[in-house]
């Protein structure tokens, strides 16, 4: 390439491109133990935890989540460990004694640690498909010992519901002058919005997280019109320390 007579070289350097990914997913330790995590990246700072100190390895002797970030010209990178203990497992993971709803099943049992596994029904899966109420136990093998764990899994017949009625009489005789939402739960659950739509499409009343719902059919102290008025109910419910926003929608008629 020239120009004006004068050639012009250009010059491409090679280009790297590498993962920030020194560390793996999960360590074990057992009691007592201690580990050394190493991460390095070229011409990076690496910090743990959001330290201040800057260094490539630390030594943990305790579970939980450790963190390292290579900060370089500007940027940074991150990759993390989860550490577990030898025997360690969650209640939510598994569960030692647990009462569900029918609707409920199936759910998986795992108890997130890792080994081999061998259930009581020679599955060596480390999560087990829970379909049916029983007793269930697996055996996790690892460099710590064996450790048995067990579960309880009982069911019954259970539900939620809100009803609302399809129709209601907003003229002060005593019968049926208020919209109200019947609620048959066996869980705890909250109200979060209830509002009330004309047909039109115009929003006519509305409650932010009430403690109950029983509406008199007027609107700024006027009983509305005949017809029929759409109703949309939002709510919370909590089930085995799980909960769960549902959102219900209809009609109700008013006959005065």
């Amino acid at each position: 390439m020239e120009h004006l007579g004068n050639p012009i070289y250009l010059y491409v350097d090679d280009v790297t491109v590498r993962a920030f990914d020194p560390l793996p997913d999960t360590l074990l330790i057992c009691d007592n133990e201690e580990i050394t995590l190493q991460a390095e990246f070229p011409e990076a700072e690496i910090f743990w935890n959001e330290e201040f100190e800057s260094r490539e390895s630390v030594v943990v002797s305790e579970p939980g989540l450790y963190i390292a970030e290579a900060r370089i010209h500007g940027c940074t990178l991150r990759d993390s460990v989860r550490i577990v203990r030898g025997d360690a497992v969650t209640s939510f993971a598994f569960p030692s004694d647990t009462l569900l709803c029918r609707e409920d099943l199936p759910i998986i049992l795992n108890p997130a640690l890792p080994g081999d596994y061998f259930w009581e029904d020679g599955s060596t899966r480390s999560e087990y498909l829970v379909e049916e109420a029983g007793d269930y136990a697996v055996t996790v093998s690892n460099e710590c010992g064996d450790f048995t764990f067990f579960s309880r899994i009982d069911t019954e017949d259970c539900g939620c519901d809100f009803f609302i009625p399809t129709a209601f009489s907003p003229n002060s005789d005593g019968i049926n002058d208020c919209l109200v939402v019947f609620v048959g739960c066996d869980f705890e659950y909250d109200f979060q919005y209830f509002a009330i739509y004309d047909r039109w499409g115009n929003q006519i009343y509305t409650l932010t997280n009430p403690n109950e719902i029983a509406w008199n059919g007027r609107v700024n102290g006027d009983f509305l019109d005949d017809g029929v008025y759409v109703w949309i109910l939002e709510y919370t419910v909590t089930k085995n320390d799980i909960t769960q926003r549902r959102i219900q929608k209809g009609d109700t008629t008013v006959i005065k």
